[in-house]
């Protein structure tokens, strides 16, 4: 009884070394049944109890007392009740080895903790990836898909079983046909999961399968990963991913923090990336600064391309808090154009129209996307050194810029207003919209560059449309629904839970649609890209399979 309770099932406070040896040692042991969901490694606990017993005296039968023959005992003694790897298996498990089911994952250049666990309707049965927040936008569904090695046939299996009958019946036993098709898996980068899978059945079985089909299949949780979200503590936790980044994107009632607010470059220095180590994992981040009205603050992006984002616009305040006497005068260059001022009037500014101009300007004098971004105190001082001189000319520049896109608004507007009558409503909705959008409540700070730029082309590509509509309205609905799909899809994704990889291209493909507008309705006006629906279609497959 002492043996089997306090040796092998634990229930004592026995301080010696080969407790925890022979505990870590078991619990590997079943670490390694866990990874194969099957319990026939480890050796019982008769096995484990004989063990201690042919080692220790048969009148040991109380913790004191083992306590005295153990502090008596010679260190030969001591080092035998060490169990080894052949004490506590039945047999070698090398289907349950780490090229199988491997301790890490890659994800965005990190290798982040897997976890198994062989516990049938446990939140964690199967395999748990720890992802820290700021790395979950990283993930790639279809990359997950593949699990890891030891996992992938059985997944297939479970697919293949989830077929119609008439295909399913080509595919038997499906054991066989899942290993045939992880054999025809090339080396190299895996392909997105279940496109991959789709095309070896349809080539296999000649009936056409969709790769939405087989992701919306049933399968075992234990053949979905399980996404642990961590932070300080554990934040979310589940199998689908977009629902995870809806839930964790939603706004939380949290207190956070108050930002630590600087408004002056004296934070030291302001790396790319930088390797962390928290919650347990260690990881990649990706420092930059954000403006936050008074000053910046030292935040951590989710991407390199993000961090860049809000460096730039949190520079240009640090800027105008450097330089407050150049800020003040393009400011008031503004103000005092009095015409132009006029042009912005209706606007829906969230800041006073001179200050938004001005801050724009500063941003494409000293920080324009063709630079790379100053990472320290000096280097943000000589920049402002070396190009305050520009600060005039970018100034003329950019207004004369403005004011073409304010005047290009004005004509769209008028356009649209002597457009009247039932039948030009949702023409006029639809275009009313589209304004709206090209001149948000951050303009001009928004778009980036070079569609900014673009803007006036935009907006005459409007007043020109509805000019022709009031005589050729049926061509103008021909060409609206040859728009739509890709306006709907653009909708979606926005809507969705788009990967942070997948949004570069989501935002192009914002730009090919105003550019398929222009070729669409006002041809004469060019396009600065080429651009069809073969190659918005192409852009759409991009986004979906990033």
């Amino acid at each position: 009884i002492f043996v089997q309770e306090a040796l092998v099932a634990g229930r004592s406070n026995i301080d010696a070394a080969f407790v925890a040896a022979n505990r870590a040692l078991k619990a590997h042991i079943e670490g390694l049944e866990a990874r194969i969901r099957r319990r026939d490694i480890l050796v019982d606990d008769a096995t484990q109890a004989q063990f201690y017993a042919a080692r220790i005296p048969l009148a040991i039968n109380s913790v004191a007392g083992f306590e005295r023959w153990w502090r008596e005992s010679s260190p030969a003694t001591r080092e035998a009740l060490n169990m080894s790897l052949s004490d506590l298996t039945r047999r070698d498990a090398p289907e349950a080895g780490g090229e199988h089911f491997p301790p890490t994952m890659a994800v965005a250049g990190n290798h982040l903790p897997l976890s198994y666990v062989f516990e049938p309707g446990a939140v964690a049965d199967g395999i748990t990836l720890r992802v820290p927040r700021q790395l979950l936008e990283h993930l790639d569904a279809e990359q997950l898909a593949w699990m890891v090695p030891g996992a992938r046939q059985d997944k297939i299996a479970e697919l293949l079983r989830s077929l119609p009958k008439a295909q399913r019946r080509q595919l038997v036993p499906v054991t066989d046909h899942a290993r045939l098709a992880l054999e025809d898996v090339t080396t190299g980068p895996l392909p997105p999961f279940h496109a991959w899978l789709a095309a070896w059945i349809t080539a296999r079985t000649g009936t056409p399968v969709k790769a939405s089909d087989l992701a919306a299949a049933a399968v075992p949780d234990h053949l979905r990963l399980n996404i642990r979200v961590v932070d300080s503590q554990v934040l979310a936790e589940g199998r689908d991913l977009p629902q995870l980044r809806r839930q964790l994107r939603a706004p939380t009632h949290r207190q956070e923090p108050a930002p630590d607010i600087r408004r002056s470059w004296d934070f030291g220095d302001l790396p790319e990336r930088r390797e962390v180590l928290r919650a347990g994992v260690s990881f990649i981040v990706w420092p930059a600064l954000r403006d936050v009205g008074s000053g910046v603050s030292v935040v951590e992006a989710r991407s390199l391309a993000e961090a860049e984002q809000f460096s730039r616009a949190a520079l240009t305040r640090l800027a105008v808090l450097a330089l407050p006497q150049l800020a003040r005068h393009v400011a008031k260059r503004v103000a005092d154009d009095r015409a132009l001022v006029l042009l912005a009037q209706g606007l829906e500014g969230t800041r006073p129209f001179a200050q938004a101009c001005a801050e724009r300007i500063v941003l494409e004098c000293f920080f324009d996307s063709d630079q790379d971004l100053p990472r320290n105190a000096s280097s943000f001082a000589a920049r402002l050194e070396n190009r305050r001189a520009d600060l005039d000319a970018t100034a003329t520049r950019l207004l004369a810029l403005v004011r073409s896109i304010l005047e290009e608004r004005r004509a769209a507007r008028a356009a649209l207003e002597a457009l009247r009558g039932e039948a030009f409503v949702a023409a006029v909705a639809q275009m009313r919209s589209q304004l709206q959008a090209l001149l948000p409540a951050d303009f001009p700070a928004a778009p980036p560059q070079p569609w900014f730029s673009q803007l006036p082309r935009y907006l005459k590509a409007i007043a020109r449309r509805a000019n022709r509509l009031s005589t050729n309205l049926e061509r103008d609905l021909t060409l609206a629904g040859r728009i739509r799909p890709f306006e709907e899809q653009l909708r979606a994704f926005a809507q969705q839970a788009v990967p942070l990889a997948a949004m570069p291209a989501m935002h192009q493909l914002r730009w090919m649609l105003e550019e398929f507008r222009v070729s669409l309705h006002a041809q004469e006006l060019r396009t600065l890209i080429p651009v069809s629906e073969k190659r918005l279609q192409e852009q759409v497959e991009r986004i979906l399979h990033t």
